[in-house]
């Protein structure tokens, strides 16, 4: 095929600038470049758009001469530092990695083509019960009916308390017991499904402990249902925005890049520099972290971290199970953003790469397949543990009394008799 004399540079040899964060080990910088195996998680900038530098080479020609640098250009005391800086200063021929559009950068630096869209976002396991565990056992009833439910067992309490004390209801063969615990006792066990030891023979408090009876077991039935499909149901999506994730119990972290800190740096939104202060940097935390350890975070859960969807799509398709690939969930931060190919201001060779990147591509998201093991619900330890702890508190209550009677008796009573 006839090669196109326009984009022929034969011997042309161009100083390309590449912005490398990762740390280079017993390897050139050339040999790590080109090693850009499929499926490694690694830069976006190596994986993508050096491939294309090469494809470039091969149909213009020309050679490249590689320098690294560890920043895609930022104003530093009034001048761009890193791959901006030496392309303004025209020490670089070619920006050897794409950047986003920014005005500031405008006025030193040509853009090209557009390469393809950067998407960073929050990308979180959304948790099945955004109010936390203890909330399992208030959900099925709002506050009203809560209220209301303690009011009605506290009424019936109280009449069946008057009742038992009321001579006048009193029979022969009645139970004598009529203390005020006695009556609370019942609702007690009323509630529990665990029956009542009152035996009277009065026609009101027979009503009572039956219309008691009656109201409980119609609603631990509901309760327990309720509870249940809670706990096996697929939780809705109630965290859509990052005000929703702000007031969330996440905790959140960003990227460890420098293109995350000069955003928020320079934002102007009030959501986002509150999730900064209150989430990212605090004065006990520091949650920029690299894309592999952030990530492993998600998967845990109860973690929302910021990261470029290329990036993390191709470490949940390495690494995450089909249901932690269903849980995924992302918020934007800012809006997609076009990655551009850089060169020195009026560049000779803005035509030749103009030309030249045409042809792109990106990393899909992972599929969520809902086979049905995906859709099988297990219930863990932590999803019951305010049961647990309701358990331990009542033991160690009874414990506390205990020897509080212990301490009693031996102080006001000379001798103890333990009768087994």
């Amino acid at each position: 095929m006839k090669r196109n004399s326009r984009i022929d540079l034969s011997g042309v040899v161009l100083k390309c600038v590449v912005v490398v964060l990762d740390p280079i080990v017993n390897q050139t910088f050339k040999q790590y470049l080109d090693n850009a195996k499929p499926g490694i998680v690694d830069s976006l900038h190596k994986l993508k758009f050096y491939v294309l530098l090469k494809y470039l080479e091969d149909l213009c020609k020309f050679r490249y001469k590689l320098e690294r640098t560890n920043s895609w250009g930022y104003l530093r005391n009034g001048s761009f530092d890193g791959m901006v800086g030496a392309l303004q200063r025209r020490e670089a021929d070619i920006g050897g990695t794409p950047i986003f559009y920014r005005p500031d950068r405008a006025r030193f630096i040509d853009y090209t083509t557009p390469t393809w869209q950067s998407r960073p976002c929050f990308i979180l396991r959304h948790p099945k019960y955004p109010g936390g565990f203890y909330s399992i056992y208030t959900r099925p009833l709002t506050t009203t009916v809560w209220y209301s439910i303690i009011g009605l067992v506290s009424l019936a309490g109280t009449m069946l308390c008057v009742m038992l004390k009321l001579n006048l209801l009193k029979e022969p063969g009645d139970d004598e017991d009529s203390s005020t615990s006695m009556a609370f006792l019942f609702i007690f066990s009323a509630l529990s499904q665990q029956g009542t030891t009152i035996i009277r023979g009065a026609t009101s408090i027979k009503v009572v402990t039956f219309v008691t009876f009656v109201f409980s077991l119609t609603l631990y039935q509901y309760y327990n249902a309720t509870v249940v499909s809670t706990l096996l149901r697929e939780a809705p999506i109630t965290i859509k925005s990052l005000k929703d994730l702000l007031n969330s119990n996440l905790k959140a972290g960003v990227e460890d890049v420098l293109y995350n800190k000069d955003y928020f740096k320079r934002t102007t939104d009030p959501v986002a520099i509150e999730i900064y202060h209150q989430k990212i940097v605090t004065s006990h935390h520091y949650n920029f972290f690299t894309p592999e350890y952030g990530m492993v975070l998600v998967k845990r859960g109860d973690f929302a971290f910021h990261v470029d969807s290329v990036t993390a799509y191709r470490i949940m398709r390495q690494t995450f199970s089909e249901r932690e690939i269903c849980d995924a969930h992302e918020i934007q931060l800012f809006p997609p953003q076009n990655m551009v190919a850089a060169l020195p201001k009026n560049s000779p060779y803005k035509e030749h790469v103009t030309i030249g990147l045409k042809s792109v591509w990106d990393e899909p998201k992972p599929p969520c397949v809902r086979t049905p093991d995906a859709s099988i619900f297990s219930v863990n330890i932590r999803e019951f543990s305010m049961a647990l702890v309701l358990l331990a508190f009542g033991i160690a209550l009874s414990v506390a009394i205990l020897i509080g009677e212990m301490i009693f008796y031996r102080t006001n009573m000379k001798r103890i008799e333990f009768r087994l």
